[in-house]
């Protein structure tokens, strides 16, 4: 078994800043294409990260498997991930429809956290993908995660991961932590009316 640190190796991190990038360059062509559609901005920002070791270690031991490198690769979804940030719910399922239609992408899989939060009331739309690439004089796929949000739905999900970050070092009892965890939720809801409701605005709008 080849070891895990063969995924730390120039070679292989090159690989992945080529899909990184070419996923990155795919929502700003997409951005464009459907702006000129519908005469408006759908892509607020983009971002994308290449997930380090220490955290590819902890996945793999998670999922009880042994560390290696073809583990990492068959096992792990997100070494590369990347997330677009849109202004309108239904402008979620525009990219990922028009993103479906690209060749050189495969969707492999689709987690609708819209339709089906997370019991923490995370909302989001994942899907893991293979991207095909040309390296080194050929042609392979490469997996990797994608992940669009509205505003509300991004504005949440980051306030959350550190709000959890700090209870996690705090002395919290179990009534205490109960009680934060019904009133997350209960914003995770309240931000899914605003987005509805901004939508309704916009075709309002639109109609004039």
């Amino acid at each position: 078994m080849q070891p895990l640190e063969k995924i730390n190796s120039k070679k292989n991190k090159a690989r992945y800043e080529i899909v990184l990038h070419t996923l990155l360059n795919k929502f700003e062509i997409i951005n464009t294409e459907l702006s000129m559609e519908e005469n408006r901005i759908f892509i607020h920002n983009t971002s994308g990260r290449i997930k380090n070791m220490d955290s590819i270690q902890t996945k793999l031991v998670k999922k009880g498997c042994e560390p290696g490198y073809e583990m990492a690769m068959e096992r792990i979804n997100d070494i590369v991930g990347v997330r677009a940030v849109c202004y309108y719910m239904d402008d979620l399922y525009r990219v990922a429809d028009t993103l479906s239609r690209h060749t050189d992408m495969e969707i492999l899989r689709i987690k609708n956290y819209m339709e089906h939060p997370k019991k923490s009331g995370y909302r989001s739309l994942h899907m893991i993908v293979k991207v095909m690439i040309t390296f080194s004089g050929k042609q392979e796929w490469v997996k990797a995660e994608i992940q669009l949000r509205t505003f509300a739905m991004d504005y949440w999900a980051v306030l959350d991961h550190q709000l959890r970050y700090k209870k996690g070092s705090l002395d919290i009892n179990a009534k205490d932590g109960m009680e934060i965890e019904k009133e997350l939720l209960d914003y995770a809801g309240a931000l899914e009316t605003i987005d509805k409701k901004m939508m309704k605005i916009r075709d309002k709008i639109e109609k004039i």
